[in-house]
């Protein structure tokens, strides 16, 4: 391989993570989109969901392990994607946590849904 091909073979390596992440993010929309969800922060403090946000407060996007949501949560409900997707379903009122892994088994993003 020439020392000019190299730069290329770097930049896309680059690219690749964020269209990796657009194509994580809409498979998920696509995945939540059949069942009529509503997000965490649209829900009234009342219904549990303040209580959902301190239990998961652990979860930190780019820095919490997949191991570190084994340790916290045990095996989830359902996995996706060859596992790059873990759902836990069946939590406080109808809610459920969809966790999505990056290439470097850390969590890429996370969100809290109500499952009507």
């Amino acid at each position: 391989m020439s020392p000019s091909a190299r730069p290329d073979r770097i930049a896309h390596r680059r690219r690749r993570p964020a269209v990796y992440r657009l194509c994580v993010r809409s498979f998920c929309a696509i995945l939540l989109s059949g069942c009529a969800t509503t997000s965490i922060a649209a829900q009234a403090p009342s219904d549990g969901a303040q209580d959902l946000r301190a239990a998961f407060a652990f979860l930190e996007d780019g820095k919490t392990t997949r191991d570190d949501v084994r340790a916290h949560l045990g095996p989830p409900s359902s996995e996706f994607k060859e596992g790059k997707i873990w759902t836990y379903s069946k939590l406080a009122n109808g809610y459920h946590l969809v966790v999505v892994f990056g290439g470097d088994d850390t969590v890429a993003t996370h969100e809290i849904v109500k499952v009507k």
